[in-house]
């Protein structure tokens, strides 16, 4: 037990193998894998890992952008059946005045037709709230990985030059 407590990392995990379990971990900022041990940080800032970091980044963001973008289709498409809903409800309201009806019961539909149109418009705005919601929180997730991906970076590049500099 005391002999493989004693033992490097290294020597039990070569650097390419323990790149690629780094690579794979679920985490936004690879910069709190720098805090574990001296090894991982020298590992996150290894140009293998970085490669294959950016990569991952990149796929995430753009099926982020995707997602987003498919939820404000959704949203656009949503607005524009319903301006037709109430285009067609206009339109059958004029056929009803058409036919004779005593004013009692004119105005308890007029109610009833006003009474629709407020519930449906509350259907309406508690939908798009939702949508916005929805697209808020797709824009949020980008913006965070877009920091994460540039703070990353900056530590990267700033590493990568002070390594090239000590040659």
């Amino acid at each position: 037990m005391a002999d493989a407590t004693a033992e490097s990392p290294t020597t039990i995990l070569p650097v390419e193998l323990m790149i690629e379990i780094l690579a794979r971990v679920d985490s936004n900022n690879p910069l709190q894998l720098r805090s574990v041990c001296k090894w991982w940080k020298s590992l996150v800032v290894d140009d293998q890992f970085v490669q294959k970091h950016l990569h991952k980044s990149l796929a995430d963001i753009t099926d982020l952008l995707s997602t987003a973008t498919e939820h404000r289709k959704s949203f656009v498409s949503h607005q524009i059946p319903n301006q037709l809903q109430e285009e067609e409800e206009e339109d059958d309201d004029d056929d009803d005045d058409d036919e004779e009806v005593d004013e009692e019961e004119a105005a308890k539909r007029a109610r009833m037709n006003r009474l629709a149109e407020l519930d449906n418009l509350l259907v309406g705005v508690r939908s798009i709230k939702r949508e916005l919601e929805i697209i808020k929180v797709d824009t949020l997730a980008m913006k965070d990985r877009m920091k994460c991906l540039e703070s990353f970076l900056k530590i990267y590049l700033k590493s990568a030059t002070s390594s090239s500099s000590q040659l």
